[in-house]
């Protein structure tokens, strides 16, 4: 995964692809040019290799002309291929006519000769670090050797041709000071450049191409993108920002990248069809100029279930039916719009402290989103199954229900049922249902074996009702489930009394835990 500067600095195939072509396409006439006027001043007789070498950039050149998809790290390649290129062709010009003349018998070489071409070097130098988007450590990495160059060919001529050595031995010393200085400003004009406009790449986008918000401080990371939270410039209300990663929409095929976006696209839509306050609030959508992806949510002050079973031990029975029912509705409003989240599981539910309110449930991250019709899924283009991406499995084997793990095609809102049984399970005992090392042996648990209640993994007293609810969540037979939420939602409610888990004691666990909450 590229890291935060990666992508907040919009460092995108798109950009790299434009900003390589415009240079290999400059380089290319510029070669064109320089070989026919050395061929027609018989300056050279044996031009292979720069003809070579002119053949292959304009290759690249048409490459990254064309419309085949090129990933972010065979450009990288690429890059390198261009600007190293540019250098070797300089070097054998300087190489060819020294040879020339030394066949000649010609002495009187001076190192100044060889190096006429220095101010070739500097712009390559140059152009590559002002103009290439990249780290200023990489481009560090790339320029020095870039402007070392013709320093080698002048030691490679100079252990070749004894009339360049003794050229060599005549030049005064300020001659080579004054050659390494303009090559070691050439280079420090280049990481600096690289440096500056990386940063001021990265201000736009935080500053400009997001709206009236500002990135900053990244604070997850998942299969999608990365999730950072953000200020808004005028209100006073924090946010959070989640981004897609620009190179999973660039890696491979174009029908790959359509469908991650579109999935990108599901997500925001479907969290902005809903209107239940359980369900994670959207503020806005876009797309930056470097084609980011990204929306706008709202902040959460609190944890997802994951971390406070990690964090606080095993949920009480009472806190647990509080806390699911409220999850239930949010899911029913979902799965009246025909949606089913796919992904239900700890790390998708929040518990917040939201105003005068405590053990507040948010439902986030409808990323696996599906529309549902009365025969199953829909199964239009945009929306079939393959919106998952490349290699990720459709939801989270630990809480996947037994169709949705067969890739059965009547995958409908009885498997968020099921999987909210699995966060049931999670919250009462602190354990998974089946607790496997391979995620394969898990989905295979899921589909095959019954799990025992609740009870029998916890030390904590569970009322017997309240396991006959969970187990009934996870049945293998989807019609022996909960038919709906809002059913799940009512047998929670009836398991216990309102005074087990009211506001008073919410409010004194949130003090006590997260006083500054």
């Amino acid at each position: 995964m590229p890291g935060p500067g990666t992508l907040v600095s919009g460092l995108t195939a798109s950009l790299l692809r434009s900003r390589l072509g415009v240079v290999a396409l400059v380089l290319f006439v510029t070669e064109i040019i320089w070989l026919t006027i050395d061929l027609l001043s018989h300056r050279i007789s044996s031009p292979l290799i720069q003809i070579v070498l002119v053949l292959a950039l304009g290759c690249i050149t048409v490459l990254l002309f064309s419309k085949k998809t090129i990933p972010l790290t065979p450009l990288r390649v690429l890059e390198l291929l261009i600007f190293s290129s540019a250098a070797v062709f300089v070097a054998v010009q300087d190489f060819t006519l020294v040879s020339q003349r030394a066949a000649l018998g010609q002495s009187g070489l001076a190192l100044s000769g060889l190096f006429r071409s220095v101010l070739h070097y500097v712009l390559l130098v140059v152009v590559y670090g002002m103009f290439v988007p990249n780290t200023w450590q990489r481009a560090a990495l790339v320029v020095i050797p870039l402007a070392s160059t013709p320093v080698l060919a002048a030691i490679w001529l100079g252990s070749s041709y004894p009339q360049m050595a003794q050229s060599i031995a005549r030049t005064s010393s300020g001659e080579f000071v004054d050659v390494g200085l303009i090559l070691g400003i050439s280079v420090a004009i280049a990481v600096w450049g690289t440096r500056i406009v990386g940063l001021y790449r990265r201000q736009q986008v935080k500053a400009s191409e997001m709206g009236f918000y500002e990135l900053t401080k990244q604070i997850g990371a998942g299969g999608m993108g990365e999730v950072w939270l953000a200020k808004h410039h005028k209100l006073v209300r924090p946010a959070v920002i989640k981004l897609i990663r620009p190179e999973i929409v660039e890696e491979g095929d174009p029908i790959g990248a359509r469908r991650t976006v579109r999935r990108f696209e599901r997500e925001a839509q479907a969290t902005a069809a809903l209107r239940s306050p359980h369900t994670v609030e959207l503020y806005d959508f876009g797309v930056t100029n470097d084609q980011i992806f990204y929306y706008v949510m709202e902040y959460l002050n609190g944890l997802d279930l994951a971390t406070l079973v990690r964090k606080h031990g095993p949920v009480p029975p009472e806190r647990t039916a509080h806390l699911l029912q409220q999850a239930c509705e949010s899911l029913a409003e979902a799965h009246d719009n025909h949606f089913i989240h796919r992904d239900v599981k700890p790390a998708n539910i929040f518990v917040c402290h939201l105003g005068l309110s405590y053990d507040f449930i948010k439902v986030l991250d409808f990323g696996l989103v599906k529309t549902q019709t009365n025969g199953g899924l829909k199964t239009d283009d945009d929306l079939n199954t393959e919106l998952t991406m490349k290699g990720v499995t459709t939801g989270t084997p630990a809480y996947m229900a037994p169709e949705l793990a067969m890739g059965e095609g009547n995958v409908d809102a009885r498997s968020d049922i099921y999987a909210l049984g699995c966060v049931a399970y999670w919250l009462l005992t602190g354990q998974l249902v089946f607790q496997r090392e391979s995620p394969l042996a898990m989905i295979v648990d899921h589909v095959k074996e019954v799990p025992g209640p609740p009870s029998g993994r916890t030390e904590n007293e569970i009322p017997e009702e309240l396991d006959r609810i969970v187990l009934k969540c996870l049945e293998k037979d989807p019609a022996k489930r909960f038919q709906t939420a809002m059913e799940l939602a009512d047998a929670l409610s009836a398991c216990v009394q309102p005074h087990d888990w009211d506001r008073a004691r919410a409010e004194s666990w949130w003090k006590l835990h997260y006083p500054d909450s």
